[in-house]
């Protein structure tokens, strides 16, 4: 007689277990998901998340890598991949679309979604935009961006064929085909640079971002570093390749109108030219082959993208809202 398949645990019994144990993070995981104001828990994970992508062979951090560290990540971890699962009701996707269609209802959903070209920021930043404003913007999204190539490398290991292929081509173009001045990262700080902003890279910290943006980082990094997670940020970086290039446009445009030489923005032009092909590399070599080893993948995809759109359409919304608010008068 066949044994009946054993019920995978949800995520939510894994959650009341996991603070079962850990009765000490639950007040604070409770204040995370209810707090509109700025999340001390959330803030924290970031820190060791950003502390374990500095370089190692320089810059060992212990504390990002102890018992209590790891207890904060999981259950971090869990309660982000709990709220995401509302994100299906919240924009009317079906969990179980069809896998063939399941890259043309990511593109879509980021084509249409509240975050794309057509947010009110991206018109402000290309005709109104001041040189500082710009500068703001682009600091603005630094947790994320300086990371990429450190959030793409969380998921690799292990993959093997075509995804591995066009993971590593991903890689080489983020690490300047093997020249150190044209890291994109470094290319970006260059760009700062122009900009007038001086930071240390390999100390950057969560408060000195703003809420939404820890939130952004915490997302992609949490979906790297939980390994059931996986396959959701690769749905967030494929709806990123896809959305990346039309909002650069207004970007591109708006740094010129403001008189930045082409030249000072090297890093912008790589991203709006490369992405365009990332996308379509994404398609083939990532998102068709995953599904077509694993059908149940699609529902962790979709989630991926949603909680990607939804967390960068916070982001531009807090963004656009202290470019464009008018400081109170006493207020610096």
């Amino acid at each position: 007689m066949m044994e009946p398949i054993e019920e995978q645990p949800t995520l939510e019994y894994e959650l009341t277990e996991w603070l079962a144990l850990e009765p000490h993070l639950a007040s604070q995981l409770t204040v995370d998901r209810e707090s509109d104001t700025r999340s001390k828990l959330a803030d924290d994970v970031a820190d060791i998340l950003l502390a374990r992508f500095r370089d190692p062979l320089t810059d060992y951090s212990p504390s990002a890598w102890s018992a209590s560290s790891e207890v904060l990540i999981q259950s971090y971890g869990r309660i982000r991949a709990i709220s995401a699962e509302s994100l299906l009701e919240k924009y009317a996707v079906a969990a179980d679309c069809e896998t063939e269609g399941l890259p043309s209802t990511i593109e879509e959903i980021s084509r249409t979604a509240h975050c794309s070209d057509t947010h009110p920021l991206f018109d402000f930043i290309e005709h109104r935009a001041t040189k500082p404003q710009m500068a703001q913007l682009l600091y603005a999204e630094n947790l994320c961006d300086l990371n990429f190539v450190h959030l793409l490398s969380s998921v690799i290991p292990g993959v093997t064929g075509k995804p591995a292929a066009e993971m590593a081509e991903n890689l080489w173009d983020e690490w300047g085909h093997g020249a150190v001045d044209k890291f994109h990262c470094n290319i970006r700080l260059e760009m700062m640079g122009h900009a007038g902003i001086r930071i240390d890279d390999s100390r950057l910290a969560a408060v000195d971002y703003l809420p939404e943006e820890v939130a952004h980082f915490n997302a992609y990094a949490l979906n790297g570093a939980v390994r059931r997670l996986n396959l959701r940020l690769i749905g967030m970086m494929y709806s990123t390749e896809f959305l990346v290039p039309r909002q650069l446009r207004a970007v591109i445009a708006g740094w010129r109108r403001v008189g930045t030489p082409d030249r000072e923005m090297q890093y912008l032009l790589d991203h709006f030219e490369g992405d365009v092909e990332h996308a379509s590399g994404w398609v083939d070599s990532v998102i068709r082959p995953v599904l077509a080893r694993n059908e149940s993948a699609a529902r962790e995809l979709l989630i991926g993208a949603l909680e990607h759109v939804d967390l960068l359409g916070s982001l531009y919304d807090k963004i656009y809202q202290d470019l464009t608010t008018p400081p109170i008068r006493g207020e610096s």
